[in-house]
């Protein structure tokens, strides 16, 4: 743009050098140019209009944020932290967009590779906002969820939403998260079922969500009784997946009847990247991590903070 500049552009350059490098004031360059202070204004504004000259304003909590996450990660023994300043869990827009375009860029998927998602009210709400287009993968929910009456508890949708921001297509799993006896024997012999059950196999990535501690939900997929006396030692879970402080699966009653990815299945996805904040998931996230439920955090800097604390590291 220096060819379109409105003043010549000696006169350009010498202003912008006296008050940006020698620390001039505005008077006194109107003196040494022999122009009104007005004008002087008037160079300066034009100097930075046609990029001569190029103000960068640092963020101060860059470099704490990347030294903060590398920290989080070794004391979580994940593979990568991804961190935002601050945000809410159930509108993390704008904040989550570059920790989730960091994540994408660490995936680098291609058509035809598999994407499955969970449910839960971050999941949901990343699904609703501005993913990066990856045409042709496919998403698949973990588990199921047809009948909830919660939208971020019906798992096929947020697969429907994740595909269409994504540009990819979508499967589904139609059955509740616990069908009766008879429908779970059903659909284990079900063809779309077995699909899905093929596809969690082949899964290159899993974004998923990280309960708090049953007793301490305000929202919970209908399938799960928070007063069962086996979910007492429950701290957390992915995927309907319950464990306890130490990561240990904790089962409870009918759990052998829930449809969910198998925990060992789950395990073995090369990117299993858990999307959690708060101070009610500090607990939570602390035992998914032991039990080997997730591979990568994004987040935030208070909740890493306090997942430090609590891990005296």
């Amino acid at each position: 743009m220096l060819d379109d500049a409105r003043f010549p552009l000696a006169q350009l350059h010498r202003a912008a050098q006296m008050y940006y490098l020698e620390d001039r004031t505005q008077a006194q360059i109107a003196d040494a140019l022999s122009v009104s202070r007005p004008t002087v204004s008037r160079l300066l504004a034009e100097s930075r209009r046609i990029g001569l000259v190029s103000i960068q304003v640092l963020d101060p909590f860059a470099e704490d944020l990347t030294a903060l996450a590398a920290r989080l990660a070794t004391a979580l023994g994940l593979d990568r932290c991804y961190l935002a300043q601050s945000m809410d869990p159930r509108s993390p827009w704008p904040a989550i967009a570059a920790p989730l375009e960091a994540v994408f860029h660490d995936l680098n998927l291609s058509p035809g590779d598999v994407v499955v998602t969970a449910s839960g009210q971050m999941t949901y709400a990343v699904g609703r906002g501005d993913l990066p287009q990856h045409v042709g993968t496919i998403v698949v929910p973990t588990v199921g969820g047809q009948n909830e009456p919660e939208p971020w508890h019906q798992a096929n949708e947020i697969a429907r939403s994740w595909a269409e921001r994504l540009g990819g297509r979508p499967a589904f799993i139609y059955a509740p998260a616990l069908p009766s006896a008879a429908m779970h024997d059903l659909l284990m012999q079900d063809s779309e079922y077995l699909r899905i059950e093929r596809l969690w196999g082949q899964a290159k990535a899993a974004f998923v969500g990280v309960g708090a501690p049953p007793s301490q939900r305000t929202s919970i997929s209908r399938a799960i009784n928070t007063g069962d006396a086996g979910l007492g030692s429950a701290r957390g879970d992915v995927c309907l997946h319950f464990f306890d402080q130490h990561g240990e699966p904790v089962e409870f009653t009918n759990s052998d009847r829930m449809i969910r990815i198998p925990l060992g299945i789950l395990k073995a996805i090369p990117f299993t990247i858990a999307l959690a904040a708060g101070d009610d998931k500090v607990e939570s996230i602390v035992g998914a991590s032991r039990g080997g439920y997730i591979r990568r955090l994004v987040t935030d800097a208070p909740t890493a903070r306090s997942l430090l604390q609590l891990l005296g590291a």
